[in-house]
Parts: C-alpha cells; structure tokens; sequence
C-alpha cells in the first residue's frame, strides 16, 4: 500500500482505467487502500487530476444506466406471453407494411441527419456517421486546444436532442481512452467496451483534449 505523498498522476490514470470507479473511496481502494479515504489522501488526488470528481460521477451514472438497462431488459423478457404473439393471419400484413415503410424511413431519417448536422465530421472520426459517439468526437475534434467535460456534454445535447442525462454517458464513453503504458500505443490503450481504438484523450488542469498519434 502506497502513502499519499506517493501516489503518482500516472497510477490515478491507471486505476480509473482498469477499475472505472464510481467515487473517491472507490477510487483508493483501487489504488490499494483499505477502509474509507482520508482528507490527505483526497486532496493528493484531487490536485495530481484536477475535475476527477467529475469523472467519477460519470462513472457513477454510466454505472446506473447500464444497471437500468439490464433490469429493464429483464423485465421485458419476464412480462411475454403467448397472448403478445401476432397469429400468423394478423402477423403477415403488418410484417409487409413495415417491410414497405422501413426503406423510405431509413432513408428520411438519414437525410434529415444529413441537413441538421452542426458539426463538421472529422476524417479520422472512428465512430458510425451520425451516432452519438461520431458527434462527441467531432465536437472534441473542432476544440484543439481542449475543453470541459461539461461543455462537451452541453454541446453534445444541442447537437443530438438528448437530455444531459444520456448525453453525460455518450460523451463519458468517448472520453474513456485514457491513453496507455509509456512505450505503448496510446491510440490502443483500455477503454470502454463501446469505445473504439484509434485515439485517446488528454486530461490536463480541468480540459479534455483529444489527440491522435
């Protein structure tokens, strides 16, 4: 177990990689602490990663959604009968209808995209044109020199039509690739199991920067 005083920036970054803590007590656990954190301990933390509670909130919430998502789908899987199921004679016309009308929505929908797109697509985006994720990248993309998670998050909403809430763990997801081990591709480091490889972020004084090596 390590003291406060030796507690480097280079193994918070690990730990908030491999552990994805929720909070500070989380975090020092993962750090090799045992029991709840002390004040010295905190305040080291806090002044080697400045805005880091702010990512372990983002931790916490994404945490809370995934939980939300599989007790959601639980729930949808133990509530089907037999009397939900379409008979055939009932089934096929609407099956044809859908068949027909999907085509022309897809279609629609991607064109509308297309005409509302606020941001510039950035030609080393590796996310899915017009996915939340592809946003978030383009917006981190056209702010060079870096910008708050929060700020991301707002322009994220405005840009996508999503509230703060789901627009936080969309940006949270694109913000996961801490980089990696010195000698080592940072494009390729741990992140997010939604998080594609190809780049990775840069944390400095508050600001989230994303590079390209």
């Amino acid at each position: 177990m390590k003291n406060a005083k030796a507690i480097t920036k280079d193994d918070i970054e690990r730990a908030m990689r491999e552990a994805r803590p929720a909070s500070l007590t989380g975090l020092a656990k993962a750090l090799g602490y045992k029991g709840s954190i002390g004040g010295g301990l905190a305040k080291t933390i806090r002044g080697l990663v400045p805005g880091i509670e702010e990512v372990l909130a983002t931790n916490k919430a994404a945490k809370e959604i995934e939980t939300s998502a599989k007790e959601g789908a639980a729930t949808a899987g133990s509530t089907r009968t037999e009397d939900t199921v379409p008979t055939t004679a009932t089934a096929t016309p609407k099956r044809k209808a859908n068949a027909a009308a999907k085509p022309v929505q897809k279609h629609a929908e991607k064109s509308a995209l297309k005409a509302d797109r606020k941001w510039r697509r950035d030609p080393r985006n590796v996310y899915r044109e017009g996915s939340s994720y592809a946003t978030a990248y383009d917006i981190l993309a056209a702010h060079k020199s870096g910008m708050t998670r929060s700020k991301l998050v707002e322009l994220l909403a405005a840009a996508t039509g999503k509230d703060l809430k789901h627009s936080g763990w969309d940006a949270h997801v694109v913000l996961t690739a801490w980089g990696n081990e010195p000698g080592l591709s940072r494009n390729d480091g741990p992140r997010h199991r939604s998080a594609r490889p190809g780049y990775w972020v840069k944390r400095e004084n508050g600001h989230v920067t994303l590079v390209v090596d």
